[in-house]
């Protein structure tokens, strides 16, 4: 019996910095999809790791699911598909006042997971509103402003139960300089997590590695994903990398995908790919 899990693991459009070119790739992708598919590679599920948009407005969603989304989902007819918000896709006004740094001291409820941490991630979740109505997700599209602050999904994929969870590692963006100020919430985590622990197979998919996040905060998420023993799909640093990282002495796997678009070819190009992955499991 083949129990294999297939998916296809994308992030980083930024969809808006070049339509033209963005046009052409969407085409490239999706046309490399049908082959795939034709050749019997047909993934159950599908991740995009945030940074759908450049600067999170309307109409690059529209551009994004009018020729990307729907033509992808025409091909891939049974597949789930997943996403989570990047820093791009956050609503950052131009004279931002949040203070990010009352979110995170001790003593805060703002990543409580239950209905006072709901109400205090108020003063961020309508930075989400359009990532939310535009994105298309097979999860809630309101799993943003919900007292999880995170997506929980289990699935039965011939006869093993996969557990989906996915984070919000943007809910503090506001600029180019974000680096050690972020966090998808240590006790958010720690809950979906333990939702889905009676499944097989544990993916969690986010937009940023645990390196750009608060220390503190990735260390300790490293240690739960460890004992987890998840699998954390992201994005964010624009090349394609597969590793091995370590928490709570025991391992557990990374894949980064590359950005989908970044620049053109004489324009400066950091790496980008997408990843198209199928994991067996005895």
């Amino acid at each position: 019996m083949d129990n294999s899990i297939r998916w296809l693991h994308l992030s980083d459009f930024h969809v808006g910095s070049d339509n033209y070119a963005q046009k052409r790739l969407f085409e490239k992708i999706i046309e490399h999809v049908k082959d795939q598919v034709s050749k019997g590679f047909v993934p159950d599920l599908v991740f995009i790791t945030g940074d759908i948009a450049n600067k999170g407005l309307k109409a690059e969603y529209e551009i994004f699911r009018k020729e990307f989304y729907k033509p992808l989902e025409e091909v891939l007819v049974d597949a789930k598909f997943f996403t989570v918000p990047g820093n791009h896709d956050v609503a950052r006004p131009p004279s931002d006042g949040l203070n990010r740094l009352k979110f995170v001291e001790p003593g805060s409820r703002f990543f409580d997971s239950n209905k006072e941490g709901k109400k205090a991630r108020e003063q961020v979740t309508p930075r989400f509103n359009l990532y939310k109505k535009w994105v298309p997700c097979s999860a809630t599209s309101d799993w943003v402003a919900s007292a999880d602050g995170a997506f929980i999904e289990k699935l039965d994929m011939r006869g093993q139960y996969v557990g989906i969870v996915g984070i919000n590692t943007a809910w503090l963006s506001m600029d180019d300089h974000d680096k050690d100020k972020l966090t998808p919430g240590f006790h958010l985590v720690e809950s979906s997590l333990d939702k889905i622990k009676d499944c097989s197979v544990r993916i969690v998919i986010g937009h940023h590695p645990l390196h750009w996040l608060i220390e503190e905060d990735a260390r300790r998420l490293r240690t739960l994903f460890g004992r987890h023993r998840v699998i954390y799909l992201h994005g964010h640093m624009h090349r394609a990398e597969a590793r091995k990282e370590d928490g709570a002495g025991e391992s557990f796997l990374v894949f980064q995908a590359g950005a989908a678009f970044q620049a053109r070819d004489d324009e400066p190009w950091y790496g980008g790919s997408w990843i198209a992955a199928s994991m067996n499991y005895a």
